[in-house]
């Protein structure tokens, strides 16, 4: 049952993705959206785990708040189903409820690749080191992409990003990691394996051999 959580995301993605997308994010939606689908995902299990086990003595209510459930999933799948942020050779698009905006790279000012320690706030295992990609425009809208974490999916997305900033010749700025950041980098290095070092080492400028962090020049089209 579960399963429909990713699944209610998943097929949006997929319908929205095309070869021309450097990245797609098809989950920009509110925060109380999201919580509206766990809502009604867990709602709509319980009644009918309810159904299936009493299936001749269920109130008329349980069968009422599956329904309900059903509906609600079916509602904020197409209110949501054209929310999305995606970066291609031209620009960014930005699609979110009824707005929506095509961003030449020309419209870019400059970019700050943001790093920080995320957490809920709850527990020390929640958090981990995440990076986003802060696009500054030159009419003074700030764009957010991300966040990305220390996966070989997202950080080969993350280079190639920063690869088309580059060749764009656009302005682009970046921290150096923090002790607190560097350790939750290297529990992500010993936990992910899949992942190469050498390719985060590369995002963020950063020779770990010298331990120091380096200029990089722009990158022709």
């Amino acid at each position: 049952g579960f399963k429909l959580y990713p699944y209610f995301f998943d097929e949006k993605q997929e319908e929205l993705f095309n070869t021309a997308n450097i990245y797609l994010d098809a989950i920009a939606m509110p925060v109380f959206f999201s919580a509206g689908v766990v809502v009604a995902l867990i709602v709509g299990i319980i009644a009918l785990l309810s159904i299936y086990i009493n299936w001749f003595t269920i109130s008329k209510k349980i069968y009422f708040l599956f329904g309900i459930s059903v509906v609600s999933l079916v509602i904020m799948y197409f209110t949501t189903e054209k929310d999305y942020k995606a970066i291609n050779e031209d620009g960014i698009i930005i699609s979110m409820e009824d707005t929506h905006q095509e961003l030449a790279w020309t419209d870019v000012e400059s970019v700050y690749l943001s790093s920080y320690v995320n957490s809920d706030g709850s527990r020390k295992a929640s958090e981990e080191y995440v990076w986003e990609f802060i696009f500054y425009l030159k009419d003074g809208e700030e764009i957010t992409i991300g966040p990305f974490r220390y996966e070989q999916d997202t950080i080969t997305t993350s280079l190639t990003i920063k690869d088309k900033i580059m060749q764009q010749k656009i302005a682009m700025y970046l921290d150096g990691l923090t002790d607190e950041d560097w350790q939750y980098v290297q529990s992500d290095m010993d936990g992910q394996t899949d992942a190469n070092p050498q390719d985060f080492y590369a995002l963020i400028q950063y020779n770990p051999e010298t331990k120091e962090y380096y200029d990089m020049p722009y990158k022709e089209s």
